[in-house]
C-alpha cells in the first residue's frame, strides 16, 4: 500500500503549481479499518503561496496600494 498520494494544483490562477502531499494512514482501532489522509507541510506552504499571492498582486498594484498579510477580526 502507498504511505502517500501527491496531488499537483494551482492554488490561485497566476501561481505556480504546487505540489500537495497526502499522507495515508491506517486506523485499525474500531470495528472496521479507516484510512485517515492528513496533508504534508500544510502550513509552510500556506505561507508561501500567501508570499508568492502577494507578489503578484504587489507587481500589478504597483505603488497605488500598499498590501499586507495577515487576518482579522470582526
Amino acid at each position: 500500500m502507498p504511505t502517500s498520494l501527491i496531488f499537483s494544483a494551482v492554488p490561485f490562477e497566476g501561481l505556480q503549481m504546487r505540489e500537495i502531499i497526502l499522507r495515508i494512514s491506517v486506523i485499525t482501532s474500531g470495528a472496521q479499518a479507516v484510512l485517515k489522509l492528513r496533508r504534508v507541510g500544510e502550513d509552510v506552504q500556506r505561507e508561501e503561496i500567501a508570499q508568492e499571492f502577494k507578489s503578484v498582486l504587489e507587481a500589478k498594484v504597483g505603488d497605488a496600494a500598499q498590501l499586507a498579510l495577515g487576518s482579522f477580526s470582526a
